[in-house]
Formats: C-alpha cells, sequence, structure tokens
C-alpha cells in the first residue's frame, strides 16, 4: 500500500477561491430561479413573484461570489462588507449579510414563505450586525 496523500481544499483559506465557489453556486440558483417559471404546479401570480424574487436574490448572490474573487466591492454591496474582502472573517460575515438580504428580497411561492423569508434574513443580519459591530 502507497502513502496517501490528504490536500486540503482551500476555500476557506483563500478568499479568491471561496469567491468563485460563489459564483458556481449563484448560477446554479439563476438558472433554477429561471426554471421556477416552468413550475405549473404553482398559481400564475406566486409563480411570477418568486421567479423575479430569486432571479434577484440570485443575481445578488452572483455580484457577492464576484466581489469576492475579484476582492473588489461594487459600491452597492459596500455596507455588507464592513470588514472587506481580503479576511477570512470579512469575507464571512459579508457573504452571510448577502444571504441574509438575498432571502429577504428571494420571496417565495407563498405569503408564509414570503414572511419566514423577511424573518430569517433580518436575524443574518443582525447576527452579522453584532459580529462586525465591538
Amino acid at each position: 500500500m502507497g502513502s496517501m496523500m490528504v490536500r486540503n481544499m482551500s476555500f476557506i483559506d483563500n478568499t479568491k477561491n471561496f469567491g468563485i465557489l460563489a459564483v458556481v453556486i449563484a448560477v446554479i440558483n439563476v438558472v433554477g430561479s429561471v426554471l421556477f417559471f416552468t413550475n405549473e404546479d404553482v398559481e400564475d401570480v406566486w409563480r411570477i413573484i418568486a421567479g423575479i424574487g430569486g432571479i434577484v436574490s440570485a443575481l445578488l448572490m452572483l455580484v457577492t461570489g464576484v466581489a469576492i474573487a475579484t476582492r473588489r466591492i461594487p459600491v452597492f454591496l459596500e455596507k455588507l462588507f464592513p470588514d472587506g474582502v481580503s479576511s477570512k472573517f470579512g469575507v464571512l460575515t459579508g457573504y452571510t449579510a448577502a444571504i441574509g438580504v438575498a432571502t429577504i428580497v428571494g420571496l417565495g411561492p407563498s405569503l408564509g414563505d414570503i414572511i419566514a423569508g423577511i424573518i430569517i434574513g433580518a436575524l443574518l443580519l443582525f447576527l452579522v450586525w453584532i459580529l462586525t459591530n465591538d
């Protein structure tokens, strides 16, 4: 038996790699959100609301992933990254804040889903606020 070499994935150690992973996940979410429009099990009005909300939230996460990967934060995302994108803590808190905002704007296929999204998104934003304010 030969020796096995275990290599650590550097998604956590290298913030740029994490950003690339976030971009890939966001692209998959954009495709899924577009495909949601074909879901005939959901009423037309809720399908449109959830589809548009899903696309907006997926695009927000895509821009967030690109910002992390390129280490350039667009002006409209600066508030989500109070510690920047060069540190692990800055990426973790910024990405969590972006998930919070995306959860709020993502809407859902029912009023209950929308209310739950607003509550969960607000809790995530509150958690980030606690972590980033001394």
